[in-house]
């Protein structure tokens, strides 16, 4: 079986996160801001402390 329809997830990576004993589906990289808030964390992106060049 195809892992979106096994889990209605239409993105990756797909992240099964248990906050507080109940289930929260976290799915697509751009929802790493919103996994970072369930798990009581802070997102700084994916190279904290690195400035864009541009």
């Amino acid at each position: 079986m195809i892992i979106s329809n096994l889990f209605q997830a239409f993105g990756a990576p797909i992240i099964l996160a248990v906050v507080d004993g109940r289930k929260e589906w976290v799915f697509g990289s751009d929802r790493f801001p919103i996994f970072a808030d369930l798990i009581g964390e802070k997102w700084e992106g994916p190279v904290p402390g690195v400035t864009s060049k541009l």
